[in-house]
């Protein structure tokens, strides 16, 4: 809703406690030290704390409540967070591209939402790419999170924040992933094929978390959050029609223009250049194909729109009925 935010209250050890949704835009919140588990102080509204879900992790005495918040614009206000003791080392299977990011999430069971996590040092401080680690990862998550990785390639190329150094590297990584992952269905044991869908993977990365994604990464985690969905399945059925959404501005018609060329054909839509490939793969195409029913529609366009990437979407979002509008194209 208009003057709206989100927010999650996350300890200092990173956890989160609870969510904080349609909070007064004008309500100033802070952290505060606190001897016992954090309540709401309904005497001070300056200084809200919210107290862990039942079950959840109790705080430590003196621990600093902290609180994202998420403006209806989109723009993020995140804590501070301490560095781990230890960095990781990553030698990743699949191609999400989680493992290039600073960026963590999960699944809240209790309220079927997704929740993200960020903090200085979270991301590998080293990325082994190794195909021959991949030749045993599920065909359908290889592909499935192949699509992923275009799905970030697409929305930081049509970012409302767009900029050079993403365009660069993720219009190639498009030249890069869909050729190989062609070549990755037919030849499967090519290590060479396989290695050149994780170099695609490492350059659609370069966005994440440094450029605003849109409606397909939105509605994306809302799936996942609601339904159990993987977030490659998401993409596979969530990302040709928010392209073709976002084609009616002709800014985004000439952004997608960009994706056409380096997706192999400039006389034909994005949209149905990814739709096509997606199919060639043998993965779902449709919400309908992913077990998704049409009375879900309303309840998950109000999640939606609890999403700072629903509201960052290049063609403006700001009604449940848009979100509506892009389900049922995809559905």
């Amino acid at each position: 809703p208009a003057g709206a935010v989100t927010g999650l209250v996350v300890s200092e050890e990173g956890h989160v406690l609870t969510s904080i949704f349609n909070v007064a835009a004008d309500t100033a919140f802070v952290a505060k030290k606190t001897g016992q588990p954090p309540a709401w102080n309904a005497q001070d509204p300056l200084e809200k704390q919210a107290a862990p879900p039942e079950g959840g992790v109790e705080q430590k005495p003196n621990a600093v409540t902290r609180i994202m918040l998420v403006l209806p614009d989109g723009s993020r206000h995140t804590p501070v967070i301490g560095a781990p003791p230890l960095r990781q080392i990553a030698l990743p299977t699949t191609l999400s591209a989680a493992e290039f990011s600073d960026l963590a999430g999960c699944t809240d069971r209790r309220v079927g939402a997704k929740h993200a996590y960020t903090a200085p040092c979270i991301g590998p401080a080293s990325v082994i790419l190794d195909p021959a680690m991949t030749v045993h990862t599920p065909r359908a998550l290889w592909f499935s999170t192949g699509i992923r990785a275009i799905d970030h390639a697409v929305e930081s190329i049509c970012s409302i924040d767009a900029q050079p150094l993403m365009d660069a590297t993720c219009l190639h990584a498009l030249r890069l992933l869909a050729p190989a992952l062609r070549h990755n269905d037919a030849h499967p044991d090519d290590l060479d094929g396989r290695l050149q869908s994780q170099l695609g993977v490492w350059l659609s990365a370069a966005g994440i978390n440094r450029v605003n994604f849109g409606a397909s990464h939105g509605i994306g985690h809302v799936l996942g959050g609601a339904l159990g969905m993987p977030h490659g399945i998401t993409s596979c059925v969530m990302l040709p029609a928010v392209l073709r959404y976002n084609a009616a501005v002709p800014e985004q018609a000439a952004r997608q223009h960009l994706i056409s060329e380096a997706l192999g054909d400039a006389n034909r839509s994005a949209a149905d250049q990814v739709q096509s490939l997606i199919a060639a793969l043998g993965l779902p195409t449709r919400l309908r194909d992913a077990g998704v029913t049409e009375d879900m529609f309303a309840s998950l366009s109000e999640k939606a729109m609890q999403s700072h990437w629903v509201r960052t979407n290049p063609r403006k979002i700001d009604a449940p009925a848009q979100v509506e509008e892009i389900l049922r194209s995809a559905w």
